[in-house]
């Protein structure tokens, strides 16, 4: 184990990696005034953006109004989409015929079928629809 000259065994630990400045952070002044909106609005960072152009003609991007908010603990989390699919827990169903699934396709579609086969089934008079209906059964 090889020893830093100059600095002994504290010389061997990791340095932080973090820059020393940002020549293009916003402002103290900018982010207090973002802060300051959105405790009084509860605006998000589209209204934010604009109200800080329409009161002080400031040109703040929303993405960095976001990025404030974030750094500052203020953003409203991601509303989960609630996800409901009957086939996914139909493998626990206990008693058969409990859970029954419909689709319904119309398969008069000129484009997709092409001009002949569009044709054919128009002429002879077959239904437009088609069904399929599922039942999960054990």
């Amino acid at each position: 184990m090889v020893k830093d000259q100059k600095h002994g065994d504290e010389g061997l630990k990791d340095l932080s990696r973090r820059p020393h400045h940002q020549p293009k952070r916003i402002s103290q002044s900018i982010e207090e005034k973002v802060i300051e909106i959105r405790e009084k609005t509860n605006y998000g960072k589209r209204r934010i953006s604009y109200l800080l152009f329409k009161q002080y003609g400031l040109v703040v991007p929303e993405s960095t109004v976001g990025k404030i908010l974030r750094r500052n603990g203020m953003c409203k989390g991601k509303k989960r989409r609630k996800v409901f699919y009957p086939a996914f827990w139909s493998y626990e169903i206990k008693e058969p015929f409990t859970l029954a699934q419909v689709d319904t396709k119309d398969i008069y579609d000129k484009e997709t079928l092409g001009t002949r086969i569009y044709t054919h089934i128009t002429r002879l008079n077959l239904p437009r629809y088609q069904w399929r209906f599922l039942l999960v059964a054990k």
